[in-house]
């Protein structure tokens, strides 16, 4: 799939309880980790927007979009970003993995077909947040949400997919693909990283 063909919503509206604040803005190597994101889909030429109603998102000068159904978690901020969606298809991230890194990026590109889901994975584990969905998929979702059925790996699995693996991308890294989920989290970075 071509950068062209694509947008990127990062999921930002997290309570953060773990962290203390929100986690996007949390400082990772000087920079709050989802600026690390955007600039790196900036690099890749795919625009992007930010799932969150947060103000302090404002100064990244990029299109923030409030939850359209409250507390549906993921799967809430994904009918979000399709919703708002102005391609076919979009890239969806989650502000506290801001490591990963552009070859991950492009390596989905290159492997994702349209009109399906296409879904990165490690050691076969789906990671619905890194991945990429059409918008026919927005009926099924305001079904699940309906249904109250919230989980994101339940909802792909009914859908048409297809898995990609990161596996040997990971391999070398893995500390790259982490979720910051906490303070403590960050510690696992290696001392003197640079991007």
């Amino acid at each position: 799939m071509k950068p062209k063909n694509i947008e990127a919503f990062i999921l930002a509206g997290g309570k953060s309880s773990r962290m203390g604040q929100d986690k996007g803005l949390v400082k990772v190597l000087g920079k709050a980790m989802i600026q690390h994101l955007i600039e790196k889909l900036n690099h890749l030429h795919i625009p992007c927007s930010i799932v969150s109603d947060n103000v302090n998102y404002k100064p990244f000068e990029r299109p923030c979009f409030k939850d359209i159904v409250e507390n549906r978690g993921p799967l809430g901020g994904l009918f979000t970003a399709l919703t708002f969606a102005q391609k076919k298809h979009i890239l969806l991230l989650s502000c506290d993995t801001p490591l990963i890194p552009i070859q991950a990026l492009t390596y989905l590109l290159d492997k994702s077909l349209e009109q399906q889901i296409n879904v990165s994975s490690i050691a076969g584990r789906y990671n619905p947040l890194f991945a990429i969905y059409p918008t026919s998929v927005l009926d099924l979702i305001v079904t699940c949400l309906r249904g109250n059925k919230l989980k994101m790996q339940d909802f792909i699995k009914k859908s048409i997919h297809q898995e990609i693996p990161l596996d040997q991308l990971v391999a070398p890294s893995p500390f790259l693909f982490t979720n910051f989920n906490s303070k403590e989290d960050l510690e696992i970075i290696p001392f003197g990283l640079i991007l």
